[in-house]
């Protein structure tokens, strides 16, 4: 999958709302606005505001590794903007080729700008900013 694309984020936000409607929650999608969230979660209780990233294989100096970006998109701009909680309740990292997401509360990642994720193979020794996400395997709202 190549990031970049105008529809790259396309899959992970149908996986999520997949896994979201399998949940038995109603799931809707803010169509004709510039919304901070990709999707709204309707749990019957409350409506939650999802953030959708993917989840991409990127090259590093190390090698390849599995990655995902906490940041909003730049577009033609050089300032880094994070999410706060005026932005989206979660931040779900999709990843496709995997069938897996990973949910977070906006709290605990409002500061993050990446995280890194091993789906195949163990991590290197010295590998940093990976072990915290195993926590939020799929813990839905």
């Amino acid at each position: 999958m190549k990031r970049r694309h105008i529809n790259s984020g396309a899959p992970a936000e149908l996986l999520t709302a997949q896994k979201i409607v399998e949940l038995g929650y109603v799931v809707s999608f803010p169509f004709f606005s510039k919304a901070s969230y990709d999707l709204i979660a309707d749990t019957g209780l409350k409506l939650i505001r999802v953030q959708v990233k993917t989840i991409y294989q990127g090259k590093t100096d190390n090698g390849t590794k599995w990655m995902m970006d906490f940041l909003k998109p730049r577009g033609m701009q050089s300032k880094v903007e994070k999410y706060s909680a005026k932005d989206c309740d979660y931040i779900v990292g999709a990843c496709p080729t995997h069938n897996t997401c990973y949910v977070f509360p906006i709290e605990v990642v409002k500061d993050k700008r990446q995280a890194t994720f091993y789906f195949d193979k163990q991590p290197h020794p010295n590998a940093r900013n990976w072990e915290w996400v195993n926590e939020y395997l799929e813990e839905w709202f």
